[in-house]
């Protein structure tokens, strides 16, 4: 594809090339010029009304900008100038999604899925919203295809193992875990998820390997340095305990769950003081 200036003098000299304002459109994305993409947009539709790849991409970008309807009429638009074109369907099923319209989502999901089985996106996408559902079945369904057209998706080996945990099949949840981070090595929240579980099943020293490989990744996620207070506490590494949860009050200093698991750690090492001190912050903070 031509670069910007190239495309600029392009359309210098043929004001009315659709795809030279629609390729300069997609670079305009590429570099965050999304008023400009709009534009442009705008002219490739001016001068052909049919373009699918314009409307959608257009609607893409209202999606980014908030309007919302916007969107659905440009989907609805490419809808309307071919039907067989999944790719406005499952754009339109993605904003569905976040405006909270599930029914009309799935139904969008529903006929991409129809009109190209091979996506493992739309299946996973469906399975989402499935699962805010609460249709456990069928989203397992989804997910099992996803991973069966795309084998390193990480993302639906862990949304499984959650599913997996709530049904307590914990095995099954934990092999899909240690899958998504064989896959995403760097993959914290699969970490952060087994270790939750690890812990819960009493696997302390290696939910505690879970934990501190989740700090290492993100070094901010305040969960993780409580979530290894507690542990630390469950073995009666006090010192260690007491620094984590002083870690997490210093990034999140109105939190109440670290400082008052702190508090109960002091008063075991009965520095009454510095306890009562935390309980009263925490009183301080939550009037209420």
């Amino acid at each position: 594809m031509p670069n910007i200036e190239e495309l600029n003098e392009v359309i210098a000299t043929r004001p009315d090339y659709a795809d030279a304002y629609f390729n300069r459109a997609v670079l305009y994305t590429q570099e965050r010029r999304y008023e400009e993409a709009l534009a442009d947009y705008a002219k490739v539709i001016e001068l052909n009304p049919t373009d699918t790849g314009a409307y959608n991409n257009r609607g893409n970008l209202y999606i980014f900008f908030n309007r919302a309807e916007e969107a659905i009429s440009d989907f609805n638009a490419a809808i309307a100038l071919n039907e067989v074109d999944p790719d406005a369907y499952y754009n339109r099923a993605i904003l569905f999604t976040e405006m909270g319209r599930l029914d009309e989502a799935l139904a969008d999901y529903d006929t991409a899925i129809e009109k190209n089985f091979q996506d493992p996106a739309v299946h996973f996408n469906r399975a989402m919203v499935l699962l805010r559902q609460g249709d456990w079945e069928n989203a397992l369904d989804d997910l099992a295809t996803t991973i069966k057209l795309r084998p390193d998706h990480a993302d639906s080996y862990v949304a499984r193992a959650n599913v997996y945990t709530d049904l307590r099949k914990y095995q099954e949840a934990l092999d899909d875990y240690s899958l998504a981070i064989r896959i995403r090595p760097s993959f914290f929240i699969a970490h952060f998820n087994r270790a939750n579980l690890l812990y819960g099943l009493g696997y302390l020293e290696e939910a505690l390997t879970d934990y501190s490989k989740v700090l290492e990744i993100n070094p901010k996620e305040v969960n993780a340095w409580v979530s290894r207070g507690n542990l630390l506490d469950d073995l009666e590494r006090y010192d260690e305990a007491l620094a984590d949860y002083s870690q997490a009050i210093e990034l999140q200093p109105n939190g109440a769950d670290a400082r008052f698991n702190r508090a109960i750690v002091l008063k075991k090492l009965e520095r009454y003081d510095e306890a009562l001190e935390d309980y009263s912050t925490i009183v301080e903070q939550n009037p209420s």
